[in-house]
């Protein structure tokens, strides 16, 4: 995470000096957002209320109730695609092989019990952390019926 600075600039805002790292390449990064919800409110009221209303300037649309409403919209959507995606990759069961991703539960039973298998015998012997994906695997080959669990925790394939 990068290292934030907070400078009061002493009119109702606090400039904020971070820095964006995409890739190998850092980017600084400097703005301003007003420093709490009542001076928020204070500067969104003096603002006009749409785009049209607030003009551009130097080829930039100043703020509007209507530019800070889009980006409250905005935030709001990040968030809960963010949400999605922690969820969606807890519930995953693709791990990379040959850097592509492949799905453990697109496998025959016995081949999908055998690679769960492997993975836990892989973290016992080495004492490194089972892959999220074998343990979501594992779980739905039980929760499916397609496994069971044998002797010292190891999955069996179900009989059917």
């Amino acid at each position: 995470m990068a290292e934030k600075t907070l400078k009061d600039l002493g009119n109702g805002f606090i400039e904020v000096v971070t820095s964006v790292k995409d890739g190998e390449k850092t980017v600084p990064l400097k703005y301003q957002v007003p420093k709490g919800y009542k001076e928020l409110f204070a500067w969104a009221v003096s603002l006009p209320a749409t785009n049209e209303a607030a003009g551009k300037t130097d080829g930039k649309q100043n703020p509007s109730q209507e530019w800070i409403y889009d980006r409250y919209c905005y935030a709001a959507d990040l968030k809960e695609r963010a949400n999605v995606r922690e969820s969606v990759a807890a519930e995953s069961t693709t791990v990379m092989v040959g850097g592509k991703p492949f799905d453990l539960l697109s496998l025959s039973d016995l081949k999908a019990v055998q690679a769960v298998n492997a993975n836990f015998l892989w973290s016992a012997t080495t004492g490194k952390e089972t892959a999220k994906a074998a343990i979501v695997a594992r779980r739905k080959l039980i929760e499916a019926g397609r496994a069971v669990e044998g002797d010292g925790g190891m999955l069996k394939v179900a009989k059917k």
